[in-house]
Formats: structure tokens, sequence, C-alpha cells
């Protein structure tokens, strides 16, 4: 059985030469399935991000450290797609964020960075959320006139490393 994830358009290419290579007599079945968690072309890609925007000074209140970009990239683009996508999460945090706003405020800040580390995570997102959230990182410094490196920059080959 052939498959082919679908992360570049040469791999789409050749998912669709093979497709229209395939005779119609009904004979082979062609199923299209996500492909499970994030890749690691996209962990790769994600760490070389925040990596790139700490050396720029451009990460937000904690981004000094590709750690602290990590923090902000979770709370800005992660918790909007854990929000929509996940009923558990939205309870979860819903539950979560009434607790702190009960503390005195200057407890409030440190335990709302612990929520965001402790409780907002990419690593079980499938590779279409997470190519969303990378995407969101991308449209948002783009938007602010900030062109972060794309893997097409360098060669998707070089990402792989």
């Amino acid at each position: 059985m052939k498959s082919w994830v679908i992360d570049s358009e040469r791999n789409k290419s050749i998912a669709l030469t093979a497709v229209a290579a395939i005779a119609t007599d009904g004979k082979l079945a062609v199923k299209i399935i996500g492909s499970g968690s994030k890749s690691t072309r996209q962990r790769g890609l994600q760490w070389r991000l925040y990596t790139e925007i700490a050396a720029l000074g451009i990460g937000g209140e904690h981004g000094d450290t590709k750690d602290g970009v990590h923090l902000t990239c979770k709370y800005k683009f992660a918790k909007p797609i854990l929000t929509r996508d996940s009923g558990y999460f939205r309870y979860m945090w819903s539950g979560l964020t009434a607790v702190s706003a009960s503390l005195p405020p200057e407890k409030h800040k440190e335990y709302f960075h612990y929520l965001v580390d402790e409780h907002i995570s990419t690593e079980k997102f499938t590779t279409s959320q997470m190519a969303e959230y990378l995407t969101d990182i991308y449209q948002y410094y783009a938007g602010k006139g900030i062109y972060l490196e794309h893997p097409e920059d360098r060669g998707l080959l070089e990402l792989e490393r």
C-alpha cells in the first residue's frame, strides 16, 4: 500500500500523479485519512520559528528566549485552536481561568503563566492543526511587517536534519 503525507507541493504532485495512473476498473480504492500527530518537520519548524523570533527580540513579554516565545505562542495561537476543537479543553480552561480571576493581583500573573505552560500544548495537535498554528504565527508577524524564514527559503530537505 502506498501513502503520502501531503506536506509540500512536491508530495501533493507525486500523490496526484499516482492516483491519475490508477485504472478505472474498480480494483483499487483511494482512501484519504488524517496523518495523525504533528510531523517531525513541523516540530523542527516550530522551534526554528521560536529561535528566530527570540533572536529578533520580537517575542513579546517573554520573547527573549525560545522557551519564552513558546509560552507566548501557545497562548496566542494554540489556545484558540484548542478552544475551537476540544470541548474538554474549553471546559477545563474556563474553570481554570475562573480560579485565576479570583486570585490576588500579585498571584494572578504567576498562576496564569503556570496555566499556559502546563495546560496548553501542541503535542497532540494533528498535522492540520499544527499547520494552522504555524501559519497563524507567520501571519501574525507578517501583519507586523516581519517576515520569518520559511522552510522553502532554505529548502525542505534542510528542515529534516
